[in-house]
């Protein structure tokens, strides 16, 4: 199992980007999700770094629905050709 990266946890709980209860969890659960996906299992690895600056980027967007999330932040890197 992944630990999330620390800039993750610090961005789900920043004041100015509010998070309705229980959507902190759904997000980590996102990213573990992908990581499983995509076969990751060291959180210092750069494609988990680049996964956590992919959903920060989509939550800053406002996207919140973890299914959503997963899908987009998952097609990203099935469609990265490195």
């Amino acid at each position: 199992m992944v630990n999330p990266p620390l800039s993750l946890s610090e961005f789900l709980h920043r004041p100015d980007i509010p998070f309705e209860p229980g959507q902190t969890e759904q997000v980590l659960a996102v990213f573990l999700k992908v990581c499983e996906a995509l076969q990751i299992s060291n959180a210092d690895n750069d494609q988990a770094k680049e996964i956590v600056r992919t959903l920060i980027s989509l939550a800053i967007s406002g996207e919140r629905d973890p299914e959503l999330l997963y899908r987009r932040v998952l097609d990203a890197f099935k469609s990265d050709p490195n």
